[in-house]
């Protein structure tokens, strides 16, 4: 779940820069990729948590160490729960396309006995 909050900090920065509300973007291109890709730094977020008892920004503040030409656009125009209400929104629907598998698989089966 974590690292759909990082997936969404990506994704307003793109957005902010499009829409012509930050003039430049350099989230360091290859460094910010990896890191988006899973090498996440969990220790430090949660080491952070424990000191802010904020779960968005201390991962902020991770992948801002990581990446720090982001660090500045990371959480730019997004509120926390923002982030963490969007982040709800989508392990929902991955969930309910885990749902929709299964139960499609069960209708399958309950289909066949019927015959």
């Amino acid at each position: 779940m974590k690292k759909i909050f990082i997936t969404i900090f990506v994704i307003i920065a793109i957005c902010l820069f499009f829409t012509g509300l930050i003039i430049f973007i350099d989230m360091g291109s290859e460094n910010a990729k990896t890191n988006l890709d899973g090498n996440i730094n969990y220790e430090d977020a949660k080491r952070r948590e424990k000191e802010v008892r904020h779960d968005v920004m201390s991962h902020v503040y991770a992948y801002g160490q990581q990446c720090p030409k982001a660090a500045g656009i990371i959480h730019l125009g997004a509120t926390s729960c923002y982030v963490g209400d969007n982040t709800d929104i989508i392990v929902m629907r991955e969930a309910l396309k885990l749902v929709k598998k299964k139960l499609v698989n069960v209708i399958a089966e309950l289909a066949k006995f019927a015959d």
